[in-house]
């Protein structure tokens, strides 16, 4: 049965082996925790672009793969590459916000950059692309002349872009609210350009080439200066990959020699140069008084400003070994924190000082769903997805179906009962009644038709928890539709709509939902949590209740699972609360984390991301990114506050499980199961790792 077109559904009878949970044990009530450390295997998609947005605080990150890995025993039919960019928040945490995937003809990125909230790239496809950040698509595309675009820049204080070509041109273009025109072609050079950077005053440009920098007039339309790069072997080119202008008068670049070299612009001379311990300069980022610098090799190069009373010249700082592999991309968030990727897919953090690292992984808690009475797992990859089953008392994953796609996939969902399962990709979205347990025959499923033309691709599914005979499927023109399901008679209709801009006062981009006893839980970006207070109609305005606004936005929630009226939020700021929707009481169960302004802007290693009730000991476990995990007796807390509190039975425990807990929840028998992904089989699919120098290297 078919999914997509070319693509297909696969019966599977392998066994993925799953690593016991070891020595190491969770020393509380309940001490029945099962780990399943290997069951998530994530693709590699290596990172490319950074460009970070001061005014909105807002990160935008480009992820590449040139082409996607098959499952073993697959049949993927996605041949070309794919590129996606995503939409992180940098403040309070660094939190994903959207994802948009790129078609394969614009799936090439070779320049990002922001402008008054507005996203723009440029790549091997000669257009200027701007994105439509909500609807997670292509907005428009601009032909530019010139060919291939290797690079780009926009002046902040007028909105002019100026582009790169493979052809030698410099193409300058102006930003207006519903178009851009192109305002004039400098004169052509010889060789390509390959890097850009506008100076502060917006009057002059520096472009990098093989073998050369030059200094443009804007104005003039001409280059005032052009310097010749020396060579260091005469038939090895010196290739300027990256450039930053410093001040009006300064700017830095960096070559194929592993230099980073400090230029005055006003007499075009080259007035220091700096040998790093890397083997090509490809990215650059400046802060004040700093200029980092990376490429090929695991290592960022710290350049620290001199005091004037020291002659004012740049010297070698600190050298930070934060990734396994080469560095692609940097920025500068403050002045203290640079945020770092590149070939091994990892997202770095990186604070001095004090110093701090802190790694977010590429995969989340969404890209796991569990369903709880059966067992049973649906894994995202790129293009497929997999239902597995752990039996009880095994820790061998029986994988019983994968999906196929001919497009990446964007979201999935699995119904608590194990009966559903839906997913979505860029073109399609499907959903399937799934029979997983028959004593006669394979697992299978079957396709069910979705309602209307309004499910052709959506954001984010949410199955309900009991009865489970319904769902919330967030779709693309941000409205709730709620469906019935009859597993009888596999038949899905949908019984209304939610609009959410007459639910949530500052409306954005839906972060987390829940559905419960046919009430329907939603939280956004904005620290606002709304429920609907009929069970069976949440269609009208007056059918919902806000809850009173945080400071900070919700980081995970869950509904109790022995008193479903009652629902656990855990708030950016280390905050834990409970509410009941029937009777609306609210209580904090953990107060706000106290700390200064600069501390405030939490780390992502503090954000807790799954949660999940034990309901025979009040226990409350969550994962913290980084792979700690947290449990709270809250029944106890609320002792303790009042001095009552039992010391046998501390009210927070952790344990540190290794890397990485994606997601978690409590089957039917009491087991609390965690899903841990694998970075030693991430560290298998990518190139081997350069050789480490064995001198001056300062490990953060």
């Amino acid at each position: 049965m078919d999914c997509e077109d070319n693509s297909e559904i696969e019966t599977a009878d392998t066994f993925i082996k799953v690593d016991d949970a070891g020595p190491e044990t969770f020393k509380s009530d309940p001490e029945n925790i099962i780990l399943v450390p290997n069951a998530l295997d994530p693709e590699t998609m290596v990172l490319h672009h950074l460009a970070f947005d001061a005014e909105s605080k807002t990160l935008a990150v480009f992820k590449y793969a040139r082409k996607v890995r098959s499952e073993e025993g697959s049949k993927s039919s996605i041949k070309g590459p794919v590129g996606k960019i995503e939409i992180w928040g940098t403040s309070p945490l660094y939190r994903l916000k959207q994802s948009i995937f790129l078609p394969g003809e614009f799936s090439s990125n070779e320049g990002l950059a922001w402008y008054k909230g507005r996203l723009f790239s440029c790549g091997i496809h000669g257009h200027l692309v701007e994105y439509d950040i909500e609807a997670e698509k292509i907005k428009k595309w601009t032909p530019v002349p010139g060919g291939i675009k290797w690079c780009l820049a926009i002046d902040q204080a007028t909105g002019r872009i100026a582009v790169g070509s493979e052809d030698g041109f410099v193409i300058i273009m102006q930003i207006y609210d519903y178009e851009i025109e192109l305002e004039k072609i400098l004169d052509r050079q010889e060789d390509r350009v390959l890097c850009i950077s506008w100076s502060p005053d917006g009057k002059k440009l520096v472009t990098g080439s093989p073998n050369a920098v030059r200094i443009w007039d804007v104005k003039s339309g001409q280059a005032v200066d052009r310097i010749t790069i020396g060579k260091v072997v005469a038939k090895d080119d010196t290739i300027v990959w990256c450039t930053a202008f410093l001040d009006d008068s300064t700017f830095a670049t960096g070559d194929s020699k592993g230099r980073v070299c400090i230029w005055d612009a006003k007499m075009g001379v080259c007035s220091e140069t700096h040998e790093t311990k890397l083997q090509q300069v490809q990215c650059l980022a400046t802060a004040k008084n700093k200029i980092y610098c990376a490429g090929v090799g695991k290592q960022i190069q710290v350049l620290l400003k001199g005091k004037e009373e020291f002659s004012n010249k740049w010297v070698v700082g600190a050298t930070r070994t934060i990734h396994t592999h080469d560095v692609r991309a940097l920025a500068a968030i403050t002045d203290s924190e640079l945020v770092s990727g590149g070939v091994d897919s990892y997202l770095v953090v990186s604070r001095a000082p004090p110093i701090t690292v802190n790694v977010i992984p590429p995969y989340r808690s969404s890209d796991v769903q569990i369903s709880s009475q059966k067992r049973l797992f649906m894994i995202r990859y790129i293009s497929s997805t997999a239902v597995l089953h752990l039996p009880e008392d095994s820790f061998s994953a029986n994988m019983l179906l994968r999906f196929n796609t001919s497009s990446p996939i964007t979201t999935i969902g699995l119904s608590e009962d194990g009966n559903w399962c839906a997913l979505s990709t860029v073109k399609n979205a499907k959903m399937f009644a799934l029979n997983c347990f028959s004593s006669n025959a394979k697992a299978s499923a079957e396709l069910v038709l979705l309602p209307s033309n309004e499910y052709k691709s959506f954001k984010r599914i949410q199955f309900s928890q009991n009865p489970g005979n319904m769902a919330a499927v967030f779709t693309k023109n941000n409205k709730i539709r709620i469906l019935a399901l009859s597993y009888e008679f596999k038949a899905v209709t949908e019984t209304h709509v939610v609009n959410l801009e007459q639910v949530l006062p500052t409306y954005c981009t839906i972060n987390l939902m829940a559905f419960t006893d046919n009430r329907l839980i939603v939280s956004d970006f904005e620290g606002n949590v709304a429920f609907s207070s009929q069970k069976n109609d949440c269609s009208k305005s007056q059918d919902w209740t806000l809850l009173p606004k945080h400071t900070h936005e919700v980081t995970a929630l869950t509904v109790n699972p022995e008193n479903r009226n009652k629902v656990i939020l855990i708030y950016a700021d280390g905050q834990i609360s409970e509410f009941a929707m029937e009777g609306f009481s609210y209580k904090i169960l953990k107060a706000k984390e106290e700390s200064n302004e600069e501390s405030s802007r939490c780390a992502p290693g503090s954000s807790l991301t799954t949660v999940c009730c034990h309901n025979s000991s009040d226990g409350l476990f969550m994962s913290v990114d980084g792979g700690k995990l947290i449990g709270f007796n809250y029944f106890n807390m609320l002792l303790q506050k009042h001095g009552k509190g039992n010391a046998l039975y501390p009210s927070v425990i952790e344990t540190n499980f290794g890397k990485f807990l994606v997601n978690m929840a409590q089957f039917a028998n009491g087991d609390i199961c965690i899903v841990r992904a694998s970075h030693e089989r991430l560290l298998e699919k990518l190139p081997p790792m350069p050789a480490a120098k064995s001198y001056g290297t300062h490990l953060l």
